[in-house]
């Protein structure tokens, strides 16, 4: 997208870039091109991180959350069982 953009940015100005082509500094030019490309990288990349990272955390900490109620229904159905065995008092004769 980046790239893009430059091509669009060089296309608009291609008059101004041909009639001065002997004075422009082409390297100089390219350096700059290539320090904002790194500029604007390194950024992407840090929003990226702190976007994913958050969302990371957000799911670490909800699947702890479903881990611990799945426990709790673990723990719950597995005294229905032992009530329908007979281990907690209950009579399976009956049922």
């Amino acid at each position: 997208a980046y790239l893009i953009i430059i091509i669009l940015y060089v296309i608009y100005k291609m008059d101004y870039y041909l009639e001065n082509m002997q004075i422009m500094d082409i390297i100089y030019t390219a350096e700059n091109f290539a320090y904002v490309y790194i500029i604007v990288l390194a950024v992407y990349l840090l929003i990226t991180y702190l976007v994913y990272d958050k969302k990371y955390r957000q799911a670490k900490r909800s699947i702890r959350q479903y881990y611990t109620e799945l426990k709790k229904m673990n723990h719950i159905l597995g005294d229905d069982k032992q009530m329908k065995e007979g281990r907690l008092g209950g009579n399976t004769e009956n049922d």
